[in-house]
């Protein structure tokens, strides 16, 4: 038996509640998380035995989505400005979700590997990617509307890069920002209108021993990334007063730790990590650097990815595999994702309420 809990934490109500498809309850390797339709709805992408799998919120209970292809890990997800949300796999493959139906490509990587995903403000998806393995070229796939083509950032000939630390977002210009390791480097990169359609780098930290990069836009189009290392989490931010990058410590992890970040409405960012002792922790700073945490509303595997996104009212929502259940995948929300049951109780008012008027 799953139930959902309530536990208040440093002025939150934190409810977590098991994703369950079909009254069974779902287990996953790693997941990733986007909310549609508004910025309202989750949906949560997983890998299982039977392969890369999705499970969408409905008012009704959560239904299956498809299945792509083999089981990968670090599944990344994004929404659209139009509420498309998608996933991609380190296999290559891309899965979107619009109110149109699923659908289903391939943005070339050659063999399994890592990926980052995106949408720019046009709604068109791109990936950033590894096209295979961390002897591979690091390499941006953008979707133009018919099809996919590769832009290579980094040859592996270059030197030597993480082939998990990177992450891709678009800015307001429709640029894409990247922020990558490559070898003890922490860097950044842009490529877009206002750099003539040429990578530009900058270095953002050095000497950092790094294992796993994300990032976000903030207000005016700040780049903030976070990234790990030796088992401490970290925020990297771009100061244009000062002209040059401000390093800061967010928290401490539970070994490698996985974290997930993200930008709601106003440009603050959070970021959803697994700290110390296994404690699911949400951090979130409104673009000051000063961060507010709240820990200890669920123990979370640290082997295992956690998924972070903002509902319509600017609500942090995490999915995470849960230790306590076996490795069952939840979502952890503050104040209210809408349950289904409450939906379905909500809407039957309405329509006896509307009756009764019309009597």
């Amino acid at each position: 038996m799953f139930c959902a809990s309530n536990i208040a934490i440093a002025g939150r109500t934190w409810i977590n509640s098991p994703i369950e498809v079909g009254g069974m309850p779902v287990q996953g390797g790693h997941c990733g998380l986007a909310m549609r339709s508004g910025n309202t709805w989750p949906v949560v992408s997983y890998g299982d035995p039977m392969g890369n799998s999705t499970a969408v919120m409905t008012p009704v209970g959560w239904m299956s989505g498809p299945s792509v292809g083999a089981p990968t890990l670090g599944i990344s997800a994004a929404t659209s400005p139009s509420g498309t949300v998608g996933f991609a796999y380190g296999n290559g493959f891309v899965q979107t979700l619009s109110p149109a139906g699923w659908a289903t490509s391939n943005y070339g990587a050659t063999s399994p590997g890592s990926s980052s995903f995106a949408f720019n403000t046009d709604s068109n998806p791109g990936v950033l990617h590894n096209a295979g393995g961390g002897g591979s070229d690091l390499t941006v796939a953008f979707f133009n509307g018919s099809g996919w083509y590769q832009d290579v950032v980094q040859s592996a000939s270059d030197g030597p890069f993480s082939s998990d630390a990177f992450a891709l977002e678009y800015d307001s210009y429709n640029q894409a920002n990247i922020a990558f390791a490559q070898g003890t480097e922490l860097m950044f990169g842009v490529k877009g209108v206002l750099t003539q359609h040429q990578w530009e780098f900058d270095t953002v930290k050095l000497g950092a021993s790094l294992s796993f990069v994300d990032m976000a836009m903030g207000v005016e189009d700040v780049p903030w990334v976070t990234y790990e290392s030796e088992n401490l989490l970290y925020y990297a931010t771009y100061d244009r007063q000062q002209q040059d990058w401000v390093n800061g410590l967010i928290g401490e992890l539970e070994g490698d730790g996985y974290f997930s970040m993200a930008t709601d409405s106003t440009g603050g960012i959070g970021v959803a990590f697994v700290g110390l002792d296994n404690l699911l922790t949400y951090a979130y700073t409104d673009g000051s650097g000063i961060w507010t945490t709240d820990s200890g509303f669920a123990n979370a595997d640290d082997n295992r990815d956690v998924g972070l996104a903002f509902d319509a009212d600017n609500n942090p929502v995490i999915c995470y595999s849960d230790m306590d259940y076996g490795g069952v995948l939840y979502l952890a929300y503050d104040p209210v994702v809408p349950e289904p049951a409450s939906i379905m109780l909500l809407a039957i008012g309405a329509a006896i309420l509307r009756r009764r008027q019309r009597a």
